[in-house]
């Protein structure tokens, strides 16, 4: 999987604060992570009104949401596991404690199958998907994507390579030899799929002398350090 999916060792959790009124009270502040977990680092709170916190791990590009001003949106790519979180609504002299979740969706596995019991030998896979984009914290939706594109991964490993992307329709590509005695036939099939943000999935393809197949079996992913983690201000 790529660096950094699975666990949280940077140290920094950046922080944007959002007003109930609108507007921001800081925008991606650094907070650094002690021994016991908790995340510290310091700023005034309002004499009165609430406050919303949105968190990150992203260190990439960050803008002012879509949605508008009270809105931060950062920019993400698929090789780095960024998560997110939030706390809404809080009052002075509230812990503010947010559990971190993961806006990508996880491409596990590819699991194959004959369908018709002729050998399967796999020349090659490909994947067409989107891998970076914008992610507004506040409404935890994707503002925009990059364009798909096509991914080949080594047809020996069956494997999609266990890979980060954007949620949403993939296709996957199989070309593919069936084998039966001493006849065999090449094919290419392609089929779609859905992946849904937060979860791991495992795509199984079953193939035979002229069909292609593709089931999924997805389970939430969870992040392995600090859930919920503090803030404290």
């Amino acid at each position: 999987m790529p660096s950094g999916a699975g666990e949280y060792s940077a140290g920094t959790v950046y922080i944007t604060a959002v007003k109930e009124e609108g507007g921001f009270l800081f925008q991606a502040q650094g907070f650094t992570k002690g021994g016991d977990g908790t995340f510290t680092g310091g700023h005034y709170w309002p004499v009165s009104g609430r406050l919303s916190f949105y968190a990150d791990n992203c260190s990439a590009g960050r803008r002012t949401g879509s949605h508008g001003s009270s809105c931060m949106e950062v920019q993400m790519s698929s090789g780095v596991d960024t998560v997110t979180g939030s706390a809404e609504n809080i009052i002075n002299g509230s812990a503010v404690n947010l559990t971190l979740g993961h806006p990508f969706a996880r491409l596990y596995a590819l699991s194959i199958s004959s369908s018709d019991g002729s050998d399967i030998s796999v020349n090659s896979l490909g994947v067409t998907c989107r891998r970076s984009g914008w992610y507004c914290l506040r409404h935890k939706s994707w503002t925009s994507a990059s364009a798909p594109e096509s991914v080949s991964f080594p047809a020996s490993s069956y494997s999609c390579g266990d890979i980060l992307l954007v949620p949403g329709e993939i296709s996957i590509t199989l070309n593919y030899t069936a084998t039966v005695g001493l006849h065999s036939v090449s094919y290419e099939k392609t089929a779609s799929i859905t992946l849904e943000a937060g979860k791991k999935t495992t795509v199984y393809a079953s193939v035979g002398a002229d069909a292609l197949q593709i089931t999924a079996s997805a389970e939430a992913e969870t992040w392995t350090e600090t859930d919920p983690i503090q803030i404290v201000l």
